[in-house]
């Protein structure tokens, strides 16, 4: 058997699974898809509404605080932030601001800076928030180095780039100036001054500002899949507070109800195609493949039994071994 070489050309058979409409598939659908991140960070924000009442009946405060003092909270709050929005609208921006009109582009501009000093209050505001914890977490001193090393500087060359068309386009309000309010943290010497360098001779310098706003979207981008490094590591470990614990429990013990409800989109499906209709799945079918066999010139014929088996591969790529084997007895022999 050993100088037996067999040719094998397969048509796949089709599993019980690949018969089944896709509707049919219990994952096809779920009544409650959110995974724990997203269920901390939604009660995050839920948390707002439930506000602290002092001692003279004044609101001071609310759950929200209480819970995002937990860098567990913090991180699934940054971890679920949605950015998939803002790299295309800063485009958008920024080439309608090209097109539009002498004297008309200024509203363009402004929400396209807008949009970056957004970015900057958002980082700054995590930060803030990490320095609110109740204990000492590795985000906070993640962010720190990064507004520091990176973020701040990427702030600043777009900072650089809002200074000179203002002052190059006396039409376009300063008005994001008068709103800019950051720790010293941010600070660097050049933030007040204001390049004599006129943009409109340079399109380099357009290309570079669409670039300055890309890379501070970038930066809040690595910040947010670092959060979710970090929960994923807190979870692991259990580091976290014991009230955090608790929820987690909670949390926990809530997946066996989730996980009936989740089935029942299924189970309806189930019922009406089986009972209603009367339907049933269509069995799984075995795949076929024509076999050629070629013999030394000098190899004497060879009895070949019904079921023997071939390797045929691995299954849809997976590492699973894939046979075929002989549906009929066969004799074979170097005749041609």
């Amino acid at each position: 058997m050993s100088d037996l070489k067999a040719h094998i050309a397969l048509f796949p058979g089709r599993t019980a699974r690949q018969g089944q409409l896709p509707a049919l598939h219990p994952e096809y659908f779920q009544v409650e898809e959110r995974t724990l991140p997203e269920q901390l960070a939604r009660m995050a924000h839920v948390a707002q509404s439930f506000r602290f009442y002092n001692l003279k009946d004044q609101p001071q405060g609310s759950w929200a605080e209480y819970l995002l003092a937990d860098p567990v909270f913090l991180a699934a709050v940054i971890s679920q932030t949605d950015t998939q929005a803002d790299w295309p609208r800063a485009k958008a921006l920024f080439e309608a601001a090209l097109r539009a009109k002498p004297g008309q582009s200024d509203d363009y501009w402004q929400h396209f800076f807008e949009l970056g000093w957004q970015q900057v209050e958002q980082l700054n505001h995590w930060y803030t928030q990490t320095e609110k914890l109740i204990h000492a977490s590795p985000l906070s001193h993640y962010l720190k180095q990064l507004i520091k090393t990176t973020a701040g500087p990427a702030w600043q060359r777009l900072y650089d780039d809002y200074s000179l068309l203002t002052s190059t386009w006396p039409s376009f309000h300063n008005a994001l100036k008068s709103r800019i309010q950051l720790p010293a943290l941010w600070a660097f010497s050049n933030m007040d001054g204001e390049s004599e360098e006129n943009p409109l001779v340079s399109d380099t310098w357009w290309s570079n500002l669409l670039l300055h706003m890309k890379a501070l979207l970038e930066l809040r981008q690595q910040v947010i899949e670092q959060a979710g490094k970090y929960l994923d590591e807190a979870l692991r470990h259990s580091d976290m507070s014991p009230q955090t614990g608790l929820i987690l429990s909670f949390l926990g013990l809530m997946e066996y109800p989730k996980a009936l409800l989740n089935q029942a989109t299924h189970k309806h499906l189930e019922y009406y195609y089986r009972q209603v209709l009367g339907m049933r799945p269509e069995p799984p079918t075995a795949g076929r493949t024509w076999l050629t066999f070629t013999l030394p010139p000098d190899g004497l014929p060879l009895e070949l039994p019904a079921g023997t088996r071939f390797d045929a591969g691995t299954l849809d790529g997976e590492g699973s071994p894939r046979y075929a084997a002989s549906g009929a007895p066969a004799t074979l022999t170097a005749a041609r």
